[in-house]
């Protein structure tokens, strides 16, 4: 809320944004509640340092602090001074030191009195995405696979970062109070599968008639990394077929099938 006073456009975006409801959607909850059962309470410090990482830098494991329930926050991202870009879980280095001091991607900031600023080169890179986006559990079985993923891409080669995509720039101002008007502003919507029309046009689907048969072709056509990526089973991607008759009317649908990943 307090960010809210200057960077209002940029805090509503984050405010509806899945990175806001990180520790509280239903779908966390729910791998959270089978990973104690299976591993003990004290597993849940592992999965908040990245989905409700304001609770875990401050020790509140049972996220009971109302600002640390507000999932990933603009003071936590902004507060990450290093990261090591690795396989280990939540491999950012969070500096309380100076909560006031805001880590970001310009070296011309100009906040005036109400905070400090440094420029941040990791706020510009994909490395950044890593901390959260790339780890290994205890015994070595990948977790989540997102940035390895994207480094073997002809996307990572050409240069476009995970902020390209997911926090797409555009000219404006980082607060409508700044004097400075920017040509590249990073939206803090962070477009996904869970935004409306945030997955338009990354997969095609292209139709062909063979023999009396349908034959279908589903292509990443637009994606920086594999679909469905983010993880080992915590994704899948279902190509459904509807068939309706001459008139316009649904006729069946069938879900023909599903892609994601296959454990032996």
């Amino acid at each position: 809320k307090l960010c809210a006073a200057c960077h209002g456009p940029i805090t509503r975006a984050g405010e509806a944004s899945a990175k806001a409801k990180s520790g509280t959607n239903p779908g966390f909850q729910a791998f959270l509640a089978d990973a104690k059962a299976a591993r003990g309470d004290f597993i849940a410090v592992a999965c908040i340092s990245c989905h409700a990482p304001q609770a875990a830098v401050t020790g509140d494991v049972k996220v009971e602090d109302a600002v640390a329930q507000e999932g990933i926050t603009c003071n936590f991202c902004h507060n990450v001074s290093a990261v090591d870009v690795s396989p280990k879980p939540a491999s950012y280095t969070h500096d309380p030191s100076n909560p006031n001091l805001m880590r970001g991607p310009y070296d011309d900031s100009d906040p005036g009195s109400a905070h400090d600023f440094v420029y941040s080169e990791i706020h510009t890179k994909s490395d950044f995405c890593s901390s959260c986006h790339w780890a290994k559990n205890d015994k070595g079985v990948d977790v989540v696979t997102t940035y390895p993923e994207w480094t073997g891409t002809r996307a990572a080669a050409k240069g476009p970062t995970c902020q390209d995509c997911h926090m797409p720039p555009a000219p404006g101002k980082a607060s409508p109070l700044s004097k400075k008007q920017r040509d590249a502003v990073n939206l803090h919507a962070f477009s996904g599968p869970r935004v409306p029309g945030g997955l338009d046009s990354v997969a095609t689907v292209a139709a062909a008639l063979e023999e009396g048969r349908l034959r279908l072709t589903v292509a990443n056509a637009r994606g920086g990394h594999p679909l469905p990526g983010a993880g080992h089973s915590m994704r899948a991607v279902a190509l459904e077929v509807v068939w309706f008759d001459a008139a316009g009317s649904e006729m069946s649908r069938s879900t023909v099938q599903t892609y994601s990943t296959e454990f032996a």
